[in-house]
Formats: structure tokens, sequence, C-alpha cells
């Protein structure tokens, strides 16, 4: 159960982390500041804005972005945690998956153990 269970969490992240950039992303937008688009761009991106004092963003739009950008960062800590996860549960039923050789190397069918979900 739970190797069905955590990719989902992932996959559930992962929305939230687009929906909390695209929703960054507008509030720039509002002060007439345009972010390029992607994760990884804006995660470069949106520190320059929010140091940027020349811009028209006001002080207080200034401060929920820097919270907004602290909770991505928290995000994105438990994005990779999950994504830590997958990986070990793969590694897991892969190693279960590899054919055993039999003890006198002969040409018998490999045995061919199978891990459940």
């Amino acid at each position: 159960m739970l190797g069905r269970t955590t990719p989902a969490i992932a996959h559930q992240l992962i929305g939230t982390r687009t929906r909390l950039i695209n929703q960054m992303r507008a509030f720039c937008l509002e002060y007439g500041i345009a972010l390029r688009q992607g994760a990884g761009l804006f995660k470069v991106d949106m520190p320059q804005v929010l140091e940027d004092h020349s811009n028209e963003l006001s002080s207080a739009m200034r401060k929920l972005l820097a919270e907004l950008f602290t909770d991505l960062r928290r995000l994105e800590e438990r994005i990779g945690d999950v994504t830590r996860e997958i990986e070990a549960i793969a590694r897991v039923r892969l190693h279960f998956s590899q054919p055993l050789e039999t003890v006198d190397n002969s040409r018998k069918p490999a045995i061919w153990l199978r891990c459940s979900a």
C-alpha cells in the first residue's frame, strides 16, 4: 500500500508547488514584474525580485512573497524527501526482482523473486 501511496503524495506535492509558483508569479505580474517560466528559473529569479527594492513591490507584497518563497523551500524539501523514499522503494523492488544464480552455475532457469506492492 505504501508503494502506491508515496507516488500519489509526490504528485500532490508537485501540484501544490506548481500552484504556489503560479500564484507568486501572478502577484508579481500585478506589479509589472514578469518572471521566467519553469520552477528552476523561478527559484533563481524570485530572490532577485525580493532583494531589488527599486521595483514596484509594496512592502506588504514583498513580505508576503518572501513568506510564500519560504513555504516553497519547505515544500521543495518535502518533495525531495518523498522522492528519496520512492527511489529507496524502487531500489528494494529492483533488488528483489533480479535473477538468482544457481549454486552449480548450470543452465537451470533462474528463480525470480517478486516484491508485492
